[in-house]
């Protein structure tokens, strides 16, 4: 018989580590999906809140199957291939483990006779709070020793593992918790899809916001004395919400990618201590009477958050207008620049009877340090009935200079050149990897013309240096020419690589402008980004409202509930 009984445990224990290495393995690979781009990562780690989860509901008997499981899936997916790596990284996996179990079992009685109906709200924040600590101290540590990161680094890195490893717990271990106390009923998984399908239509940038709606979703669960209604909507909630910032859709897909990722946590951390607080809410079987001063606090914060929301987005909108403007009015003024030294050049030639090489240095050189800093690649006389050249550059030399002039694809531009008596401005040709393209300028004497003022002009670079510290907001796409395509993109800028560039060119956000005699075209959609967005202060924002929302309405409860216990006694 105690054979047998044997034989069962190590059995059931057998079957839990076989299926705790596939949960784990399932939720590493995802998480591990949003770190497929380059810099890119999760709002929080999943892994960690099963972990933790794990061993409050099984107990420390499964941390070797942790260790294992972890050990495993990080050293198959670490290129590096250093064990030392996995283990230490397995090893604060465990310690996230051990110490949340540590803290739950030793302090959840006290915790519970001094705190009362809000005891979940503090021991699982308590916990979390050491549990994502401990890790991240040893995880960081371990990044550290293997030369993966640099002392300037460390802090910012344990940052973001604390905050993924902390949020993982708050929201996911009181599922467990209240797994083992509460009673399961239908309604407990029909709430986390009816929040799923509302949270969906916040795909779209427009809902932004309405953001605090988010919260009347949870309390509606709350209102029915179902607590993993709570719990299961806030986290399929988190992780859909999680989902939309993997895949930069979504509120959080405007701005860099670790400021929505910031912004993001934030509000979910809002979210997860609602949860909580409303659970607790609930545990007084009086939560009729939170629900109007509660909702009543949500729609006054969210209406304050809605209108500084929109005025932020005005805001915003004045900023878009003054940076478009003051790049383009910056592009005109140097390129007028450009335009007038190919002009006054022509004169300079005409001015002489014949332009010796040391004469054209010095008048080039006059212009140099302007026109280096603008992507131009020298200045140059091209004779039309003459083989000598007159040039100055201190980029390239004359070989280069002269396959600039024998490109066929300038050769209409040089024709063009040749009937006007304004300068021209060509298309661009890449030319030893870079896009180049020649302005232009006929060099008329006594009505004839006797060559051209050519000066090869970087059209990358000059943008370029154009968007510099000045305009570190802009994210663009120029265009020669009319036609939004490939072939004619002459510069784009990237902020933030880590974020997906809008495919679909939208005409409200697109401007022409002319150089010389050249139409182009600037796609802006992607600058909007920057600008417009849903910022870390925004999310402070709910977050203070949210806790103000809480607190003043656990305040009316408590009045409520000492005015019941008075009523008991004296009965």
């Amino acid at each position: 018989m105690v054979a047998n009984k044997k034989n069962i445990t190590i059995l059931t224990y057998l079957i839990q580590s076989i299926a705790i290495c596939i949960l784990f393995y399932i939720t590493s690979r995802i998480s591990l999906y949003a770190t497929m781009i380059p810099g890119q990562g999760s709002a929080f780690y999943i892994p960690a809140g099963l972990t933790v989860s794990l061993v409050i509901l099984l107990g420390v008997r499964i941390l070797p199957i942790i260790f294992l499981a972890k050990f495993i899936f990080s050293y198959i997916n670490t290129d590096s291939g250093l064990w030392s790596l996995s283990f230490f990284s397995s090893l604060a996996t465990v310690t996230e483990g051990f110490l949340a179990w540590y803290i739950f079992d030793s302090f959840k009685e006290s915790i519970e006779e001094f705190f009362q109906y809000q005891s979940n709200l503090v021991l699982i924040t308590f916990l979390a709070l050491i549990a994502a600590i401990g890790s991240a101290v040893i995880g960081v540590s371990n990044l550290y020793y293997h030369n993966l990161i640099s002392e300037q680094d460390y802090f910012s890195n344990f940052l973001n593992w604390f905050a993924g490893d902390f949020l993982s717990i708050i929201i996911f271990t009181p599922l467990v918790v209240c797994f083992r106390n509460e009673k399961q009923c239908i309604l407990d998984f029909i709430f986390p899809f009816l929040a799923v399908v509302f949270v969906l239509i916040f795909r779209y940038e427009f809902m932004a916001p309405y953001l605090f709606l988010i919260f009347f979703v949870l309390l509606i669960p709350c209102c029915l004395s179902t607590a993993m209604g709570v719990y299961y909507s806030s986290a399929f909630i988190s992780l859909l919400l999680n989902w939309f910032l993997i895949n930069q859709t979504g509120p959080f897909s405007q701005g860099g990618y670790y400021e929505n990722m910031a912004s993001m946590q934030i509000f979910l951390l809002a979210l997860a201590i609602t949860s909580l607080a409303l659970d607790g809410f609930r545990r007084t079987n009086l939560t009729k009477y939170i629900i109007l001063p509660l909702a009543t606090l949500w729609l006054a914060s969210g209406s304050i958050y809605y209108f500084y929301f929109n005025q932020k987005l005005t805001n915003d909108m004045m900023l878009f207008h003054k940076l478009t403007s003051d790049f383009e009015s910056r592009v005109q003024d140097i390129m007028a620049f450009l335009e007038n030294s190919v002009l006054g050049a022509s004169g300079f030639v005409v001015g002489s009877d014949e332009v010796k090489s040391a004469e054209w240095n010095d008048y080039v050189n006059t212009l140099s340090q302007t026109m280096k800093a603008s992507g131009v690649k020298g200045l140059g006389v091209q004779f039309l009935k003459s083989d000598n050249l007159l040039f100055t550059s201190d980029s390239i030399n004359e070989n280069e200079f002269k396959k600039y002039l024998s490109d066929n694809r300038f050769k209409s531009a040089f024709d063009l050149a040749l009937l006007k008596k304004n300068a021209v401005l060509s298309g661009h040709s890449i030319i030893n990897g870079e896009k180049i393209s020649l302005l232009l300028k006929s060099i008329r004497k006594d009505s004839h013309v006797i060559g051209w003022i050519v000066l090869p002009l970087n059209i990358d670079s000059f943008f370029n240096s154009i968007t510099g510290n000045r305009n570190s907001n802009i994210e663009i796409d120029v265009y020669d020419n009319l036609n939004l395509n490939s072939e004619n993109l002459v510069f784009s800028r990237v902020i933030d690589p880590k974020m997906q560039k809008s495919l679909i060119p939208d005409n409200s956000r697109i401007t022409i402008f002319k150089l010389v005699d050249r139409n182009f075209r600037i796609d802006w959609k992607n600058t909007m980004r920057f600008t417009s967005r849903h910022t870390t202060q925004n999310s402070l924002f709910l977050l203070m409202g949210a806790l103000f929302s809480l607190t003043v309405t656990g305040f009316f409860l408590r009045l409520k509930l000492s005015n019941v216990n008075s009523n008991v006694r004296a009965s």
